[in-house]
C-alpha cells in the first residue's frame, strides 16, 4: 500500500503520525494499486475469464446430468 501527499504529491509507503514527510502536510490519500505491481496483460485477464467460463460450464453441466440422472429417469 502506498501513500501520496494530496499538497506536494509526495508518495512513499509510510507517513509518520500521518502526515508528509516533506511539507507536513495531513492531506494524504491512499492509493489502491502498488507502484510496483504489474498489471495484467489484455490476453491475461481474458484467459482467467475463459477459465471461470469453462469452470461455471463443468459445474452446471454437472448439476445438469446428476438432475436429470436421479429425479428424471
Amino acid at each position: 500500500m502506498s501513500y501520496q501527499c494530496g499538497d506536494c504529491s509526495y508518495q512513499g509507503k509510510q507517513f509518520p503520525n500521518g502526515a508528509c514527510p516533506a511539507c507536513g502536510s495531513r492531506n494524504v490519500s491512499r492509493s489502491g494499486v502498488e507502484q510496483n505491481q504489474p498489471q495484467e496483460s489484455e490476453a491475461t485477464q481474458l484467459k482467467h475469464k475463459i477459465n471461470y467460463i469453462v469452470f461455471v460450464a463443468s459445474w452446471v453441466t454437472l448439476a445438469l446430468i446428476l438432475l436429470y440422472k436421479f429425479f428424471i429417469e
